[in-house]
């Protein structure tokens, strides 16, 4: 070959592959960018809902409370009450009012307004009507008596009132005639708008901005000035008719691209209405470079790789002939194509869980075996606040698709199941995701199981996934409905199923590639077989013991042949709280009286120094379990009602353990949200502070609700050496005493 020819076909090549190194960019650029929308729109109905939740609670409770005003109408002096307890009902309510008609009452005047605000954790109430004040030419009175139904007012600060930035919701109660009565509404802050819109953005640099229908700020969620400042010009924007603008690929969202003057980077706003009254607008706001990051770099690499590419494909031309150069090319881009399989892969088996650290109540293994480089199959596991939280899955179909629904799936099991305990919840979380915007039709078959390791109750919830195995003695299908598996109706309703595990049990949960495993003579692997390798597992065995007789018995079975489905399979051993040697026990049982804090101070002193603690030890143990307790005699019980308050405790010499149950209103306080102490005390919504302190003081915070009763579990280990030294003390003590 002429060195000409060969140079000719080197520039060629280098201009084929530029052009393919470009076209893959914009391709990939145009996937990313699809897929920003996917993620950013997500975003944006997670937070839609979240904030839809809290405006439907308001209207909740004033329907709630809409026939308490009813029954007290014949006695307006009772009306105070209700405004009072309707604004004690929530957190986020700081005020409520019931605007009559005029002269509804002539022996209250031509106005009569009760309104009760909450203010330092105080509520009051008065009757703001009067000369100087007449409701009736308020926008917000009229506005509900036109809209005859709930009515949302544009946010605004309570200046007289709680001097807070609040909404209003407000409807009109009108009599059997159809006549109006008064106009009820309940002021509700937007403290929490901050929290709820700066969780967890599609991006780092990424925020979420609120408005009003016309285009007003209602929160800005973020104190980097640049960021403000970003925000600011994102909603100049956005209400600028002049603006460019266009729909997204779902039509779901606008778009606005510019350029930021604060980072002199490209910007995307993703931005909607959120459905319904309020008709807020809502967005997020992404970075070019944090979306497309590792594209640049990739294509770096990419022109990187071309060069070194061309400079082989130069010197194999002049020295090769040409078939030669040919099969060169192929087997490199043969070792590309696996490369980018194994890159695939390794990606794939990063998202599974990690093996959890040695645990004395559980043990658990898992496996994977795809049928291609990447497989759809899935499994996760966790503890959370003493609980086992895990799951199996498959995805339908099989390859690059269904790994990317596997992927998308367990992120979202993993977010729903760290602020969620009940399994159906976070099925019917997964299962709202999995069906919006579903145009592939792609399901999920899968089982979430929750196990309180204290007390071997298992919560579970199946959507349409092969029934795991209990192994106890004997060899049973788990009794679990098989409901619609994920994806396939977005109302679809998940139930929750309970069992009890003894110590020792094991359960084997598999995907149908195991079952469906073919030998030579193409014969199925089949669910007796599975159970019969089961028998040979007793008590003592392994979870990996499990999972290693189970692979090598279906790999036997298969002599040599190729899988047809990916095979998975999770194995749990629950092993149970092991018996301690209790030292002593002891328990008190109070009246939700707060006079009754006193009594419980000297029962956990007792405790605390029957177990030697130390100060820093006793104090905190003191201080954690008044705060529990406190939260139980303020708000287990409804106002006015007597209630008693049990609380049991134990030690082993190791380890001091606290039970609090009670049989009133169904609370977890592990689920409520900590006090964000980098607030100032002024910005920080009331409560969560107990809550933190609880978490904070003691080893672990369990809550369960058994028999129809909030049992609070808390441990608190006490340092060996402080025993010993306190034990010693109290020796020299007595020595010195006797002499």
């Amino acid at each position: 070959m002429k060195r000409g020819n060969g140079l000719i076909i080197v520039i060629v090549a280098a201009v084929l592959l530029q052009v393919i190194s470009i076209v893959q960019y914009y391709y990939t650029r145009n996937m990313m960018g699809e897929q920003l929308e996917r993620r950013a729109e997500s975003e944006l109905t997670m937070k839609a809902i979240t904030i839809k939740g809290m405006l439907n609670q308001t209207q909740n409770t004033l329907r709630d409370y809409e026939w308490d005003l009813r029954r007290n109408l014949s006695n307006p002096d009772s009306l105070y009450g209700v405004v009072e307890k309707l604004t004690s009902s929530g957190n986020y309510i700081t005020g409520c009012w019931i605007a009559f008609r005029p002269g509804y009452y002539g022996g209250k005047g031509e106005l009569f307004e009760p309104y009760a605000k909450r203010r330092q954790g105080q509520v009051e109430s008065y009757n703001v009507a009067g000369k100087n004040e007449d409701y009736t030419t308020r926008e917000i009175y009229k506005d509900a008596i036109n809209a005859n139904r709930f009515h949302w007012t544009k946010p605004y600060v309570d200046k007289g009132g709680t001097d807070m930035v609040v909404t209003t919701c407000s409807m009109p109660i009108r009599d059997s005639n159809d006549s109006l009565v008064c106009v009820f509404g309940a002021d509700m802050s937007l403290s929490w708008l901050s929290d709820t819109l700066n969780a967890r953005h599609v991006y780092p640099s990424s925020f979420v901005i609120l408005m009003s229908e016309d285009g007003k700020i209602i929160s800005l969620p973020t104190t980097d000035e640049t960021a403000a400042n970003e925000a600011n010009h994102v909603v100049t924007l956005i209400n600028d008719s002049t603006t460019e603008r266009r729909d997204s690929s779902t039509g779901i969202t606008k778009v606005i691209e510019f350029d930021s003057k604060e980072t002199d980077d490209e910007v995307m706003v993703f931005y909607a209405n959120m459905i319904g009254n309020p008709h807020w607008q809502i967005g997020v706001v992404c970075y070019d470079d944090e979306v497309y990051e590792d594209l640049y770099r990739m294509l770096w690499y990419i022109i990187g790789l071309n060069i070194l590419a061309l400079g082989v494909l130069l010197f194999i031309i002049l020295r090769y002939i040409k078939g030669q150069q040919r099969l060169r090319q192929s087997e490199v881009k043969q070792e590309h194509i696996n490369s980018e399989l194994r890159i695939a892969n390794n990606i794939q088996s990063s998202i599974l869980p990690e093996p959890l650290p040695k645990h004395e109540c559980v043990d658990v293994a898992g496996s994977i075996v795809p049928v291609k480089d990447v497989g759809g199959d899935l499994y996760d596991f966790f503890i959370r606040n003493d609980k086992l939280f895990f799951c199996i899955g498959d995805v339908s179909g099989k390859g690059v698709p269904s790994a990317l629904i596997m992927a998308m799936t367990e992120a979202m099991f993993r977010f729903s199941s760290t602020r969620e305990n009940n399994p159906s919840r976070i099925m019917e979380s997964l299962n709202l995701q999995a069906c919006y915007n579903n145009k592939s039709n792609m399901f999920v078959t899968m089982f979430i199981g929750v196990l309180d390791l204290s007390t071997g109750k298992l919560r579970y919830c199946n959507a349409g996934h092969d029934k795991p195995i209990i192994i106890n003695g004997d060899i049973k299908a788990l009794n679990a409905n098989p409901n619609l598996p994920v994806g396939v109706m977005e109302e679809t309703k998940y139930k929750t199923q309970e069992t009890i595990l003894g110590h020792g049990t094991h359960i084997f949960l598999y995907t149908d590639g195991l079952t469906e495993a073919r030998n030579k003579r193409n014969e199925l692997y089949g669910l007796q077989r599975v159970n019969q390798s089961l028998k040979s597992i007793d008590k003592t065995s392994t979870a990996q013991q499990l999972l290693d007789h189970i692979s090598s018995d279906v790999n036997n079975y298969m002599g040599g042949m190729e899988q047809s489905d990916d095979l998975t399979m999770l194995a749990i051993r629950y092993v149970g709280q092991k018996n301690s040697n209790t030292l002593f026990s002891d328990s008190i049982t109070l009246e939700n009286d707060i006079k009754e804090v006193k009594r419980l101070n000297l029962f956990v002193a007792d405790i605390a120094k029957r177990a030697a603690m130390n100060p820093a030890e006793s104090s905190q143990l003191k201080l954690a379990v008044e705060e529990a307790v406190v939260n139980v005699i303020n708000y287990a019980y409804p106002s006015g009602t007597k209630g008693n308050i049990s609380v049991d405790t134990s030690f082993d010499g190791k380890q001091v353990k606290i039970v609090i149950s009670d049989s009133g209103l169904p609370f977890d306080p592990t689920e409520a949200p900590s006090a964000d102490t980098t607030l100032s005390a002024s910005e920080r919504p009331i409560g969560g502070l107990g809550i933190l302190l609880v978490r904070q003081l003691m080893d672990s915070v369990n809550y369960e609700w058994i028999d129809g009763k909030n049992v609070l579990t808390m441990k608190k280990s006490i340092k060996v050496e402080s025993r010993e030294s306190n034990e010693h003390r109290d020796e020299s003590q007595k020595l010195k005493v006797e002499s």
